[in-house]
């Protein structure tokens, strides 16, 4: 008896030491992971700007404007842009571009809100867990089938520097602020996205893409991948 509790406690001991070695190699894969991933959405923006000669704009609103958006809706995000260069071509073509459903019509488009429900992987950084509820801000969210409708949650956002994301001061002038801007020239509220030559300070000293921590509730738009006011850093 004596000796099956001592094998016992040798047990417990060992588990207590190898439990925190195992939860640490775990979350190190977890952030290779997550590293890997930021990796490839710069190298997708690169190729981006390789077929445009201009990096995506933060938020734009139909097919036609990707590059020199006019509207003053950012409906779509950068992340639906560079779908075609994550592999994702057969995602991208699924989205419906025609502005329909609202002033914001991509994403009161039941069609597209079915698809942005959807985590993308290469947008989700594992070291996040815990559940995340779907983005739902509208009763007109919904999904084809009439359901209610929502937006999945990633962890990565464009740099849009200092200050507010939303101020309308020209970003032309004004070339501090980072390499992505909601404001931008002409139209107030116009998306900018700045090409290579403008990134004045040098590529590998300017900051294209973070990590950020997505909201946990319905109305928390932290993180959300399609939505283009909720996935960028500042």
């Amino acid at each position: 008896m004596v000796e099956l509790l001592v094998v016992i406690a040798i047990i417990g001991v060992m588990v207590g030491l190898l439990l925190p070695a195992v939860q640490a190699a775990r979350e190190a894969a977890r952030r290779m992971s997550c590293s890997n991933n930021l990796k490839q959405v710069g190298l997708a923006m690169h190729n981006y700007n390789d077929t445009f000669q201009i990096l995506p704009k933060p938020g734009f609103h139909n097919r036609d404007i990707i590059v020199n958006a006019s509207s003053s809706s950012s409906s779509q995000s950068w992340a639906v842009a560079i779908l075609p260069y994550l592999e994702q071509q057969a995602i991208y073509d699924q989205f419906d571009f025609s502005n329909l459903g609202g002033t914001r019509g991509f994403r009161d488009n039941p069609n597209n809100l079915l698809l942005g429900s959807r985590p993308i992987a290469t947008y989700v950084c594992p070291s996040d867990g815990g559940r995340k509820e779907l983005l739902s801000l509208s009763s007109t969210w919904t999904f084809p089938d009439g359901t209610a409708g929502g937006l999945a949650r990633g962890n990565y956002g464009v740099n849009c520097g200092a200050g507010s994301a939303f101020s309308r001061t020209d970003y032309r002038i004004r070339r501090e602020r980072g390499p992505f801007h909601f404001g931008g020239s002409g139209n107030p509220n116009e998306p900018f996205a700045a090409t290579f030559a403008e990134i004045r300070d040098g590529l590998s000293n300017t900051i294209l893409a973070g990590e950020i921590l997505a909201g946990d509730v319905r109305n928390d738009i932290r993180g959300v991948w399609m939505y283009a006011s909720s996935n960028y850093i500042a």
